[in-house]
C-alpha cells in the first residue's frame, strides 16, 4: 500500500538523485530505482562545469534554470556532503572563453546578468594561464565546477542516511495505473507502488514512457578524454570552439566534448580522441604532451527544442517527468529538482511554461512501456 506522500523515481542520475533529495527534505517517502548502478550514465560521463557553455546561446527559460542551479549549488553540495561525509569538490575555478567571436555577446550577457568578467589580452592572459595560445580571453571568475561522479556517490550515501530507499539493477518495465491514475512502476522484481512517480531516466526516459513520449527525449553522444597531469598546471576551465578543458584538483584534466547523433551507441574512436587532444593543445600548448589516461562516451538526454521536460505527464495524473536537460544536466540538477518538488508539493499543473511536458508529450494514457537498455557501468567512478 502507498500513502499520498510516497514517491517512486525511475532513474538514478544526478537529476533523479537531486529530485529524491529535495523530496526527502520536503517530507516525502522516496524510493529510487535504477536499471544499473546509480550515477553511471551521463552524470558520470560529463565534465561537471557549473556554468553554461556560452549561456547567451540558450533560451531565457534555460538561462534562468541554469542561473538558479548556480545559486543553489554551494548550499546543495555543502548539505549533501555534510550528510555523506564525502567531498564533491565544488570549487570556484573560473572559466575563460577564448573564442574571438564570442567576446561581444559574452560581455553583453554578463552586463545584462550582473556577472563579473575580465577581458584578458596578450601578456596578461598568458601570465594568468601559462601556455594559452589565444590572444584574448573573456574570464568569468565566479564560474565553478563539481566532480560529478563524486557528487553522485555523495548523494547516494546521503539519501540512504536520510531514509530514502534506493534499488539498483532494477529496470522499470511498465507503468501501473488505477482508474487512469498513476499507482506505481512495474519492474522485473514486481510492482513498486506509490501515489506519485517521476521519470528521470535521462536519455532512456522516452523508452520508459513508451507511447506517452515517443522520441520526446533522445540521446546525443559525447566523447571525453582524461589527461594525466599534475596539480597547478591549469587553474581554470578553458572554452574554445565548443570544446573545453577542465582542471581537477588532483591535476587530471578533462577534455570534452563531441555532439554525435547516433542513437544509443556509446562507442569511442581513435580519430575523435586525437581531435579532442588536439583541441586541448590548441587552447593550451602545455597539454599536448600529457598522456591520455582514459577515453569514454556518454549519452546526453536531449529534446527537439533543447529545453527540459519538467512537470506532469499528460494523461496520467500523478506521473511526472524530470528529464531532457541536455548539455546542462549537472548544472541544472538542483534547480530542476527544486522546480519539480514545488510542483508536487503545491499540486500545480505546470512548473514552468517553457518546460511543460504537454508541449511535446502525447495525452493518451499508457499502462506498460518497453524496458530501458542495460545501463553503462564503469568501475572507475572517482574521475
Amino acid at each position: 500500500m502507498s500513502s499520498n506522500r510516497d514517491v517512486v523515481i525511475a532513474g538514478g542520475g544526478l537529476v533523479g538523485l537531486a529530485t529524491a533529495w529535495y523530496l526527502v527534505e520536503a517530507g516525502y517517502g522516496v524510493t529510487l530505482l535504477d536499471a544499473g548502478h546509480v550515477g553511471r550514465e551521463a552524470s558520470w560521463a560529463g565534465g561537471g562545469i557549473l556554468f553554461p557553455i556560452y549561456p547567451w546561446k540558450y533560451s531565457p527559460a534555460v538561462q534562468a534554470l541554469a542561473q538558479r542551479g548556480r545559486a543553489l549549488y554551494p548550499a546543495f553540495t555543502a548539505d549533501v556532503d555534510a550528510c555523506s561525509g564525502l567531498d564533491s569538490e565544488n570549487r570556484q575555478t573560473g572559466l575563460c572563453v577564448l573564442d574571438t567571436s564570442e567576446m561581444a555577446p559574452g560581455n553583453a550577457w554578463a552586463d545584462d546578468h550582473g556577472e563579473p568578467t575580465r577581458m584578458l589580452t596578450g601578456r596578461a592572459l598568458r601570465e594568468r594561464f601559462p601556455g594559452v595560445t589565444a590572444e584574448q580571453g573573456l574570464w568569468f571568475p565566479r564560474a565553478a565546477q563539481v566532480r560529478n561522479p563524486r557528487l553522485c556517490q555523495s548523494l547516494y550515501r546521503a539519501l540512504g542516511r536520510r531514509g530514502a530507499r534506493i534499488i539498483t539493477q532494477c529496470a522499470v518495465t511498465g507503468i501501473r495505473t488505477e482508474k487512469g491514475v498513476f499507482a506505481g512502476f512495474e519492474t522485473a522484481r514486481g510492482t513498486v507502488p506509490a501515489s506519485r512517480g517521476v521519470v528521470s531516466a535521462g536519455a532512456w526516459s522516452s523508452r520508459l514512457l513508451g507511447s506517452l513520449a515517443p522520441q520526446a527525449v533522445f540521446p546525443v553522444r559525447g566523447q571525453m578524454l582524461l589527461l594525466r597531469g599534475e596539480p597547478g598546471r591549469l587553474s581554470s576551465v578553458l572554452l574554445q570552439g565548443g570544446r573545453y578543458v577542465i582542471p581537477r584538483a588532483d591535476g587530471r584534466i578533462l577534455v570534452g566534448s563531441t555532439l554525435e547523433f547516433d542513437g544509443y551507441d556509446k562507442h569511442t574512436d581513435v580519430e575523435t580522441a586525437r581531435s579532442l587532444h588536439a583541441s586541448a593543445a590548441t587552447m593550451c600548448a602545455g597539454l599536448a604532451q600529457l598522456p591520455v589516461e582514459r577515453h569514454w562516451s556518454g549519452l546526453r538526454p536531449a529534446t527537439h527544442d533543447e529545453q527540459p521536460l519538467i512537470g506532469q505527464v499528460p494523461g496520467v495524473p500523478g506521473l511526472f517527468i524530470n528529464s531532457g536537460q541536455y548539455l546542462n544536466g549537472v548544472l541544472c540538477a538542483p534547480s530542476s529538482a527544486e522546480l519539480l518538488r514545488d510542483l508536487i508539493v503545491r499540486e500545480r499543473p505546470v512548473a514552468a511554461r517553457a518546460f511543460d511536458p504537454a508541449r511535446i508529450l502525447q495525452t493518451t494514457p499508457v499502462t506498460t512501456s518497453s524496458q530501458p537498455d542495460p545501463r553503462f557501468f564503469c568501475p572507475c567512478c572517482l574521475i
